[in-house]
């Protein structure tokens, strides 16, 4: 008998109709799988969601990463903004870079 005995479509049916409250034994009288087959697709939905969640919880580091060097990027444009305002401002002539004298 082959694993592939009960279409993806059924499946998805079937694990929703329990994630709204069906009974297990209810869904195995009303369609063909017996209640062992829904409980292993049960147990391979919330295995699949596990590891859902763990990529996601990598995704909460980089997230954090990120924003760490977000931070840091912000604060070298302010002091780059810093600097050309003061290399723009009166102070600074554009031949050489030397200051004025008044």
């Amino acid at each position: 008998m082959s694993n592939e005995r009960y279409s993806e479509e059924l499946k998805a049916h079937i694990l929703a109709e329990l994630e709204a409250g069906a009974s297990v034994r209810s869904l195995a009288r009303k369609y063909e799988p017996c209640s062992a087959t829904i409980h292993q697709w049960k147990r391979q939905a919330a295995a699949a969601k596990h590891r859902e969640f763990e990529s996601t919880e990598d995704d909460e580091s980089k997230i954090r990463r990120l924003e760490r060097r977000n931070a840091q990027l912000e604060q070298e444009n302010a002091f780059l903004k810093k600097a050309a305002a003061w290399f723009a401002s009166d102070g600074v002539t554009n031949t050489g870079g030397t200051r004025r004298t008044h």
